[in-house]
């Protein structure tokens, strides 16, 4: 009833009984658990979510710094969950090139269960490059183990600037506050008296800070008509049903696949263009080696 008052959501409810279910369960005292879950709230949607659009992902590359920017768009063409980003070291990337493009493989959760594979655009690849080479230039020596992303540091701290710590997931979600609040995508939401008596210290908005990058990636991969169990994978998600025991594509047709959003992924609409651009090139450059062929055919059939 407490929590009730406090017109606290269904999840976050459900999420302090299972912590007391738990706690009870360990210490072995039984409880009358059906009658406890009966005076939960009925689960209900307080707000319209949505994913971000290719602008407003803009507006906030377009101010961050590289480092930033180089997180905002792995987030945003791979797709993985924010607590997936902070762990990522240098060796978990592998460039890889299908028809021209040049990407990056990117190896999410290591050496755990829920380890997979995602790709990133070439304009990702670019701002870690990009990034990377700033690091570099600042003296940073990096090795296979480096984190990809590492904390602020000063170029005049030899010790930090040699000892780098990897980015965390609450500096993710500090960056992309304030990213969002600096572009106006998502001003800061000031809270009331009231809502402060009630114990909350965030407003819900459609925007959801993090998760709207996952949205914006899979949303994009449906336009993009990638099929729909090559996305679960592309993203880290389970396969459902029979397709979890049966499906065992190779990792070069996830690839095949996830190249067919990259128009769609891009950002920045000067760099899809160059991106189409290339794309016809290679498309003339294939066009002209049939047509070569055919007249090779068409000359050793004359000549006979």
């Amino acid at each position: 009833e407490y929590c009730k008052q406090r017109k606290l959501s269904y999840n976050t409810i459900h999420g302090y009984v299972t912590g007391i279910h738990h706690f009870y369960e360990y210490n072995d005292i039984s409880l009358k658990w059906k009658r406890i879950n009966a005076h939960l709230p009925s689960r209900e949607k307080r707000i319209d979510d949505r994913a971000y659009t290719h602008e407003e992902i803009k507006k906030m590359v377009d101010i961050a710094n590289l480092r930033d920017k180089s997180i905002l768009l792995v987030m945003a063409s791979s797709g993985p969950r924010v607590d997936a980003v902070p762990s990522l070291r240098i060796k978990d990337l592998a460039e890889v090139d299908y028809d021209g493009v040049s990407i990056y493989e990117i190896r999410y959760y290591r050496l755990s269960n829920d380890e997979y594979r995602g790709y990133c655009t070439p304009e990702a690849k670019k701002a870690i490059y990009d990034y990377l080479r700033w690091r570099k230039q600042c003296g940073e020596r990096i090795t296979e183990n480096s984190p990809l992303f590492r904390k602020e540091f000063s170029r005049r701290d030899d010790m930090k600037l040699a000892n780098a710590e990897p980015i965390t997931k609450a500096s993710i979600n500090h960056i992309v506050v304030e990213l969002l609040d600096r572009s106006a995508v998502r001003p800061r939401q000031r809270m009331t008296p009231e809502e402060l008596q009630r114990g909350l210290n965030a407003k819900r908005t459609e925007i959801q800070m993090n998760h709207a990058f996952r949205k914006f990636t899979i949303s994009t991969m449906i336009r993009a008509r990638l099929e729909p169990n090559a996305i679960r994978l592309l993203v880290g998600q389970e396969l459902e049903g029979m397709d979890s025991h049966y499906d065992r594509r190779e990792q070069s047709e996830l690839l095949e696949e996830y190249c067919k959003a990259i128009d769609c992924l891009a950002i920045d609409p000067t760099f899809r263009m160059s991106q189409e651009i290339q794309t016809l090139k290679v498309e003339k450059g294939k066009m002209e080696q049939v047509m070569e062929r055919i007249n090779k055919l068409e000359d050793k059939i004359l000549n006979q």
